[in-house]
């Protein structure tokens, strides 16, 4: 087995170093075993007290590779601390190279060679001191090493550039065609489209000059008609307005309220008038000695007549006020209807005195013109009678057409003649 010497490392030093080349070459199935004076160690925590020990009680270590087998061993005890190497060998299949050995992949022996020297070489990442470290390497091997990795970056460094180089000259060359293509591909549209604007702004120009005669053409024939589709379009919009109008047709939130209001007072009103009469009403009483009215009786009925006869009046003038409302809501309906009918026949009028201005000379008949707008836009009257106030009511309700009235009051006697009753009724 061929040897050569490394620098002596602790028991720390060289577990981690031949634990961290076999980590990287897990793939390849590495493996790692360790020898002290009485034989194997196999326990990881035997191994670990070494560890932290850091000593020299490894006598051996053993890396395994495929076929290849790196094998350190101590040169010395532990009673000769002043040696500063070890040795370390490898072997293929178990068996020295001199034996007609090889490995199976030349690339992983020499990486891991490599690997392992650099690993047992340069435990600085784990010394603790300075001194610890220039006890493994003296300063002439850190120098080597230090200029072997100096060329090495400016090996890599030049070839490189040199690529660097390359890549540049070969982009700037690809990008100068590209742009030159570009600007010849750019030109050519150019004058192709500089062409089309020629040949467009030609053919636009004679087409330009046709339609202007067309035009002072038909600028002669224009009549009245220019109008007839905004006329149509403005009937259109007012008979739709209209025919929404007629089928949502409605009173204002204003007058609902002042209609409900009237309403409400109204039909309160008749409950406590007819509340009061049926109440004055239950109590007269005939007196059982003398079998007439009493006083009291007779002013309880004469209450209760007021009380009746302003119940009716309240509400006749209620019916009547009603009846007003709805015949005044069925008379805008209808003048609706008659303002959407008046619309039609104006337009018509309208296109009918158009037409015959355009084939005639002569103008409309103004007879005729007079009988076919006859009624446009006129509004009838309602015949509704005006409202009445219920004293007028309660007035006819008492009196009638009577000329002369007298009531009797307790005591007390009133008279009324013919226009005494006239100004009740006002």
């Amino acid at each position: 087995m061929e040897t050569r010497s490394v620098p002596r490392l602790n028991d720390r030093d060289l577990i981690r170093a031949f634990e961290q080349v076999a980590q990287e070459f897990i793939e390849e199935g590495s493996k790692v075993d360790y020898h002290d004076q009485f034989g194997d160690l196999i326990s990881k925590d035997a191994i670990e007290l070494l560890k932290e020990f850091a000593g020299y009680e490894i006598s051996a270590a053993v890396l395994t590779i495929q076929n290849i087998t790196f094998r350190l061993r101590r040169t010395h005890s532990n009673y000769q601390p002043d040696l500063k190497t070890d040795e370390i060998g490898y072997l293929f299949d178990g068996k020295a190279q001199n034996h007609g050995h090889r490995p199976k992949d030349r690339n992983t022996f020499f990486k891991a060679d490599a690997r392992l020297q650099r690993a047992l070489a340069e435990p600085l990442a784990i010394a603790k001191t300075s001194e610890e470290y220039s006890t493994i390497l003296s300063h002439g091997t850190i120098l080597e090493r230090m200029e072997s990795v100096a060329a090495l970056l400016i090996e890599k460094n030049d070839e490189f550039r040199r690529q660097l180089q390359v890549e540049h000259s070969e982009n700037e060359s690809r990008r100068q065609k590209e742009l030159d293509a570009l600007i010849s591909l750019e030109r050519e549209k150019g004058e192709e489209h500089r062409a089309r604007l020629a040949e467009e702004f030609t053919k636009r120009h004679s087409t330009l000059d046709e339609t202007q005669k067309e035009l002072d053409a038909l600028k002669k024939s224009l009549d009245d008609r220019n109008n007839t589709h905004v006329r149509r379009e403005i009937r259109t919009t007012i008979s739709s307005i209209i025919s929404d109008r007629l089928q949502n047709f409605t009173v204002s939130k204003a007058t609902k309220t002042q209609y409900l209001t009237v309403n409400v007072a109204s039909i309160g009103g008749f409950i406590i008038l007819a509340a009061a009469t049926i109440y004055f009403g239950a109590q007269i009483q005939i007196d059982p000695e003398t079998k007439k009215y009493g006083p009291e009786s007779i002013a309880l009925i004469i209450k209760s007549a007021s009380f009746g006869a302003v119940t009716i009046a309240l509400g006749s003038w209620y019916l009547g006020w009603l009846n007003r409302w709805f015949q005044r809501i069925a008379d805008s309906e209808f003048k609706l209807q008659q303002f959407r009918l008046d619309i039609e026949r104006a337009s018509w009028l309208a296109e009918t005195v158009l037409e015959w201005k355009s084939s005639s000379q002569e103008p409309f008949p103004e007879l005729l013109a007079t009988r076919l707008s006859d009624g446009l836009f006129q509004s009838t009257g309602s015949s509704a009678d005006g409202p009445r106030t219920p004293a007028s009511h309660l007035a006819e309700a008492l009196f009638g057409s009577a000329s002369a009235a007298k009531i009797r009051v307790g005591e007390n006697e009133l008279n009324f003649d013919r226009s005494g009753i006239k100004r009740l009724d006002e």
